[in-house]
């Protein structure tokens, strides 16, 4: 199970992002247009990055699980893809940060994902065994 950091900033969201599944965002976060639906995949990155890293979006930790999902979505298997689309959104608003995203990909993803569905494989074992 992924851990998440108590305090947010710039660098780590340009290395990495939030569980979108399980954030709660006020609905007048939504209202400066920052949701870009040209993104195949990060679209929710790039809010995330923007919101907080320009905007000012507060963040705050709730240290519970409120999402259980599978990393083996669109959006953690097309690396390069994602890699792709980063890197336009990094060039366009953080060009100065752009050391930062080339040392994450792919490399960390591949990691996460091995971690994750091991450990969400386990859970479905346990499950199962619960309801037999």
């Amino acid at each position: 199970m992924k851990k998440y950091p108590d305090t947010i900033n710039l660098d780590y969201l340009i290395k990495d992002s939030l569980p979108h599944p399980a954030t709660l965002i006020r609905k007048d976060c939504f209202n400066n247009e920052l949701y870009d639906t040209s993104l195949d995949i990060v679209a929710d990155w790039k809010f995330f990055l923007l919101g907080i890293g320009k905007q000012s979006f507060k963040y705050h930790y709730v240290d519970e699980v409120i999402s259980v999902f599978y990393y083996d979505g669109i959006s953690s298997q097309q690396y390069n893809q994602i890699s792709k689309e980063r890197l336009k959104v990094i060039r366009q608003y953080f060009p100065n940060k752009l050391k930062l995203h080339y040392s994450y990909y792919p490399s960390k993803l591949q990691k996460n994902f091995s971690l994750a569905k091991k450990k969400m494989n386990s859970i479905i074992e346990k499950i199962k065994k619960n309801v037999d």
